[in-house]
């Protein structure tokens, strides 16, 4: 693909256009709200980074944990020299849920470094592989990344080089920003704070207003004179506790407008929500009326299930297909995230689980102890061993039993007690 035809195809989703964030509302001030300063989508990025940055990645093999290996140490402890492995995850999945896309440069294999979204501005398939463009020039601060690399500012780097975590996608190489999708309810949310600083701005939210009861005009003057009165007597902190004294031939009158009649509050109210289901947060992370339909721990499991392990597997794909060759893939190795950490249950609950893991052999019991913080045995090695009771027996070989068991003479099986009529006849024998 020529690079005329790669710059068509440019990262187009990257980044909100200067129209876009001038459609996003200008205030009574002049200026534009951006997205992360919308609360709704900055609080939706905040609580889906935050919470990816809890997950732990492993190297795995056959499904269990795989240690003897830089892949495994890196993922585990330190993938970049700049910040820790939960500040980087962090960091990532921030800039892919709002900007579509988070990159990652690998070529340094011992520090790796995180690629702001706006210095990947185009891309471009040549000769059989995919390739990103890096703009130097539009790195935030180039101070710090001339301290990293050295040469020219724009340089085409093989994606085979770049961790490329990315939200959904219509091409399949770059995401759709979700800012961008939450537009509309961005314009919403924005128009709606606007009206409210405007009643603000224009004493519409005073409480009370002076009415006056004068019909003749001719009194005005000295009535506007009785009003700057009673403005400098009546308000202000100077004037705290004094009796209120109304100017002559006037009154205090209520106000009743309210927000709800003009449906400010239930607009923005539904304009927020609607950009929270759009991340995938359940309501008892934003509202404190939560879900009156479902418990907060059933809400939890759908949101690791529905929301955060999706996420996860961007993650896990994208780290099995830079750093593992396809030999290791189909030797029994892959990268995957423990969410498991994310739902906790109370100790008894915990018990009871490990307790019938240990009784059916799917765990021993110094790995229960380990995944309840609780110190192992020293000096034994019986909770290195698995355990299944003695009457937990294939059923397909019960018959065999039996007959061992009698020609033992054990006395606690009742060997004449009628059988199929196969084991009857084998029966007969052993006895």
């Amino acid at each position: 693909m020529t690079d005329a035809i790669s710059s068509k195809r440019s990262f187009a989703y990257s980044k909100p256009s200067e129209v876009f964030r001038e459609a996003i509302g200008t205030n009574v001030a002049g200026s534009y709200i951006t997205a992360e300063e919308t609360l709704a989508i900055y609080t939706s990025a905040k609580i889906l980074s935050g919470t990816m940055a809890m997950i732990p990645f492993e190297l795995r093999k056959d499904n269990l944990v795989y240690k003897d290996s830089d892949i495994y140490k890196k993922l585990m402890f330190r993938m970049s020299k700049l910040c820790n492995n939960r500040d980087l995850i962090s960091a990532l999945e921030y800039e892919r849920t709002l900007y579509g896309n988070a990159f990652v440069d690998i070529r340094k294999s011992s520090n790796w470094m995180m690629i702001p979204h706006e210095v990947v501005d185009k891309w471009k398939w040549e000769h059989g592989n995919l390739k990103y463009r890096f703009n130097w020039g539009k790195h935030p601060d180039m101070d710090e990344v001339n301290k990293y690399r050295t040469g020219e500012n724009i340089e085409w780097v093989s994606a085979e080089k770049v961790l490329h975590f990315k939200s959904t996608s219509k091409n399949g190489v770059m995401g759709i920003p979700m800012i961008d999708v939450a537009k509309h309810n961005m314009e919403v949310l924005n128009k709606a704070l606007e009206t409210i600083d405007s009643f603000y701005s224009n004493r519409a939210m005073s409480p009370m207003h002076l009415q006056s009861e004068l019909k003749d005009s001719r009194a005005g003057k000295q009535f506007m004179s009785d009003i700057e009165d009673f403005l400098a007597k009546s308000f202000g902190f100077r004037n705290v506790g004094k009796p209120l004294i109304t100017p002559p031939n006037t009154k205090l009158v209520q106000l009743q407008t309210q927000f709800q009649d003009a449906q400010l509050v239930e607009t923005m109210k539904f304009a927020r929500d609607e950009i929270f289901n759009m991340f995938g947060i359940p309501s008892f992370m934003y509202n404190s009326s939560g879900d009156l339909q479902m418990d907060i721990e059933q809400q939890s499991l759908n949101f690791k299930t529905f929301t955060i392990e999706p996420i996860m597997s961007v993650y896990e794909e994208e780290f099995m297909n830079k750093l593992l060759s396809l030999d290791d893939r189909a030797n029994g190795f892959s990268v995957r995230g423990n969410s498991n950490v994310l739902v906790d249950s109370d100790i008894t609950s915990k018990a009871n689980a490990y307790g019938k893991m240990i009784q059916n052999a799917i765990i021993t019991p110094d790995q229960a102890s380990s995944e309840m913080g609780i110190p192992v045995q020293d000096g034994t090695d019986w909770g290195e061993k698995k355990y299944m009771q003695k009457q937990m027996y294939p059923i397909e070989y019960y018959k065999y039993l039996i007959e061992q068991e009698s020609a033992k003479g054990k006395t606690d099986i009742d060997v004449n007690k009628e059988q199929p009529k196969e084991d009857a006849d084998e029966g007969d024998s052993a006895e």
